[in-house]
């Protein structure tokens, strides 16, 4: 049984270098993990780990706190070290980790000509995927559907650096339209920018709370829609995890469209998409009180989810990439 050693942020629960534990030991590996920002990281704590267990692989997610030092320490050590990075940019700290890694995976396919000028030769697209383990719940009660349900909920981050302000936008038009809207993510910041959103209807819309795991399920399964606003759906198959995981756990999900989406999940008959306010606004009206539909729709897509977006397949899928491309270098 081969070792694998997994280096990413695992602090918080929703952090996904947890889920990538459950989906590698599910797969078979013997998993070892590093929290490069844990108290007491070092290279020799790194190395003490790697001289216990002996992994084949190292899986950097992210990179965050971990330097092209230490991966380089690794490889001397014969590890085969890659990093997936999950988020839709190329940001310039991340270039010479990028580089030295003997195998890098972006989430947007529509980067990989970027990466490419940066110096990166080895690289590959991996979209993002769901954990199913952590967002089980057993029933859901009369008192979670009052508490979580809505007709239109949105989970995610409103605050008011500039990326975030189109979602307050499309936000206060769904409210503006009459539609019963919840929102969940982490508090607004107490500064002088949101507080006209404190006193206003989106404010009021708030659901009280950052929610993840069992919790985001029961906000999912207890609304009729999750609207689902990425920032950068310009960039062809960038999905974030979002999408998997609100439809893993059963969401009638309508987001943005984006280019290439359709090969993963199919607008209309396991998603929605929408071009613009208006269709969004459209679709919103639409599908709210044709249950039926909504049903069939999210039910194809959940089933979708698990059985071909997982983390447990998108680890398979990057093993089978890192093998084909040794076989033929």
């Amino acid at each position: 049984m081969e070792c694998l050693l997994i280096i990413g942020l695992m602090e918080k629960p929703w952090n996904t270098a947890n889920y990538l534990v459950t989906a590698a030991s599910n797969l078979g590996f013997r998993v070892v993990s590093f929290d490069p920002l844990s108290e007491g990281a070092s290279l020799d704590a790194l190395e003490r780990q790697i001289k216990a267990h002996r992994p084949t692989y190292a899986l950097i997610q992210r990179g965050h706190g971990f330097s092209v030092e230490w991966n380089e320490a690794l490889k001397r050590q014969g590890l085969f070290t890659l990093l997936w990075y999950p988020d839709p940019d190329v940001p310039d700290w991340l270039v010479p980790l990028a580089k030295s890694v003997d195998f890098f995976f972006t989430m947007a396919e529509g980067n990989i000509p970027k990466w490419k000028e940066a110096g990166i030769k080895q690289i590959a697209w991996l979209s993002q995927g769901f954990e199913p383990s952590s967002f089980k719940i057993d029933s859901i009660s009369e008192e979670d559907r009052r508490f979580y349900g809505s007709e239109v909920a949105f989970v995610g981050n409103i605050d008011s650096t500039n990326h975030y302000l189109s979602r307050r936008y499309k936000l206060k038009r769904v409210l503006r339209e009459g539609f019963d809207l919840k929102w969940w993510g982490p508090r607004l910041g107490r500064k002088p920018v949101n507080l006209p959103i404190f006193f206003s209807a989106l404010g009021r819309a708030y659901g009280g709370k950052f929610v993840y795991g069992p919790e985001y399920a029961k906000v999912v399964q207890s609304s009729k829609i999750l609207l689902a606003l990425d920032r950068h759906t310009h960039i062809r198959l960038s999905m974030s995890a979002r999408m998997y995981t609100a439809v893993g756990c059963g969401a009638f999900y309508m987001c943005e469209a984006m280019e290439g989406l359709e090969t993963m999940l199919v607008p209309d008959k396991e998603i929605v998409t929408f071009k613009g306010d208006d269709e969004m606004i459209d679709k919103i009206r639409y599908y709210l009180p044709r249950e039926s539909e909504r049903s069939a729709i999210a039910r194809a897509g959940q089933e979708r989810v698990l059985r071909e977006h997982t983390y447990q397949k998108r680890l398979e899928r990057m093993f089978q990439i890192v093998q084909n491309r040794s076989s033929v270098a």
